[in-house]
């Protein structure tokens, strides 16, 4: 098991950040409808899309760094999940309530006010941010425009989402990739859940070995095409069995330890071990 590097150590602080922080247009004039009733017409995928705060008594625009995505699925019961991408990408679990009667949308016990919602757009704000980039919280006054989709988008983390089961295992022998014989009663699955929660299993030659994380997420691997690393965790703590993976058109995922590529990859590392994987 290789441990994961040191900068992930502080995914969850951040995601806590990033939650809080985004805005909105300052056009609340009494003709922009609020659909009602809020429960049933807000559910559904928002994603943000436009920032906005009070400078000089005028609401200014403050868009967000390139590459970064916050959305929020809101679904029947209070569930709600949220996928967030910038550097990195992941997907988790939170809860969501609405007061009527005060025009108030509360994600996670965080309330904001709803200045409109139609079918396609909801206008929130409330006097506290975070700073994306740094993680400062801020005071003042904030808007935040979001649209409606039908869907989350993709980002490494929801393309991982679901089970994987195990096809077959390569060992690097003399830097080329060699099957390794699994046997009839051999099984290995990985599962990646929207709720942040993840699984390895593998009963191989009658060892078994299950390991159930608390968080996950993905980003880009540096220095590599079209390769990510993925990143879990429990009570705060990352591990790794594989921390690569490749996605193929075809729906084949193929996961690699990370000491195949830290030892030159393909053609060069003398060490390393693959899965081929398919979604069940």
């Amino acid at each position: 098991m290789k441990t994961i590097r040191r900068y992930f150590f502080l995914l969850p602080v951040l995601i806590g950040l990033a939650v809080i922080a985004t805005s909105c247009d300052d056009n609340d004039s009494p003709e922009d409808p609020i659909l009602r009733p809020l429960e049933q017409h807000i559910q559904g995928v928002w994603q943000e899309w436009k920032n906005y705060e009070v400078k000089d008594g005028k609401y200014i625009e403050t868009p967000n760094p390139e590459g970064h995505m916050l959305e929020h699925d809101l679904r029947p019961g209070g569930e709600m999940i949220i996928s967030y991408s910038f550097w990195y990408s992941t997907i988790y679990a939170g809860t969501w309530s609405v007061n009527e009667k005060e025009d108030l949308l509360i994600r996670d016990n965080f309330s904001f006010r709803i200045y409109r919602l139609t079918a396609d757009e909801m206008e929130i704000g409330a006097n506290i941010a975070t700073d994306v980039e740094t993680g400062e919280t801020l005071h003042g006054e904030f808007r935040w425009i979001l649209r409606r989709f039908d869907r989350l988008h993709d980002t490494y983390a929801t393309r991982l989402l679901g089970k994987w089961k195990l096809l077959h295992r390569y060992e690097i022998k003399d830097k080329q990739w060699v099957e390794t014989s699994l046997g009839a009663d051999d099984e290995g699955w990985r599962e990646f859940r929207d709720i942040g929660t993840s699984t390895y299993y593998e009963r191989i030659g009658g060892k078994e070995l299950r390991i159930d994380y608390d968080y996950w997420g993905a980003r880009d691997y540096e220095g590599w095409e079209n390769v990510f690393q993925s990143y879990e965790g429990i009570d705060g703590e990352s591990y790794n069995d594989y921390s690569a993976f490749t996605l193929n058109p075809d729906g084949i995922l193929t996961a690699y330890s990370l000491d195949f590529f830290d030892a030159g990859g393909e053609g060069v590392a003398d060490v390393g071990r693959k899965d081929i994987l398919v979604r069940e």
